[in-house]
């Protein structure tokens, strides 16, 4: 008694593939699409944002000063 045997490529398994539009699916479609929440109200932002880009300004006008004495 002779069965064919099927050959398989691999000796392991496949996964297979999800559909892109499986993982793109928002998990309520008819809530509101919104943006993440950061944690910190807008005023908080926007105060970090200006004490950052003084403190680069300030370290860049000291970097600046220094190589103007040193020349």
């Amino acid at each position: 008694m002779t069965r064919s045997v099927a050959h398989r490529a691999h000796s392991v398994q496949l996964e297979k593939a999800s559909s892109p539009t499986d993982t793109a699916r928002p998990l309520n479609p008819t809530a509101p699409a919104s943006r993440p929440a950061s944690g910190a109200p807008w005023f908080w932002q926007i105060v970090m944002f200006l004490w950052i880009t003084s403190f680069l300004g300030l370290l860049i006008y000291e970097w600046l000063a220094g190589l103007i004495k040193a020349w």
